[in-house]
């Protein structure tokens, strides 16, 4: 998958503009992502934890149902390198699905 699919939602552009990609995402694992529609939705949903907006994109994702949650977690923490990212993507998912705030 080309990093083009990802100039196309507003949450990645911090990380772009500022040549953080490469820090915080696994490239050679994104070029070997298909762009199927399932990835580019999970592509697109955690572009909203770039804009700090995951309190509707997480009650998105608590109407799928398990397997596709499980894939959009999955494909989420197979790409991020970053451990500060990743740290605090999981610690939201956690706080979310216990009823803390996020």
């Amino acid at each position: 998958m080309n990093i083009s699919y990802f100039e196309a939602y507003e949450g990645y552009w911090d990380v772009i503009d500022d040549d953080l990609f490469e820090d915080i995402f696994y490239m050679e694992c994104i070029e070997k992502l298909e762009p199927t529609e399932k990835v580019l939705k999970a592509i697109e949903l955690l572009s909203y934890f770039f804009a700090e907006d995951m309190r509707e994109v997480l009650g998105e994702i608590r109407e799928m149902n398990m397997l596709a949650q499980a894939d959009i977690f999955d494909l989420w923490f197979e790409i991020i390198k970053s451990r500060d990212y990743l740290e605090s993507l999981a610690k939201t998912i956690i706080y979310y699905s216990i009823g803390m705030p996020v």
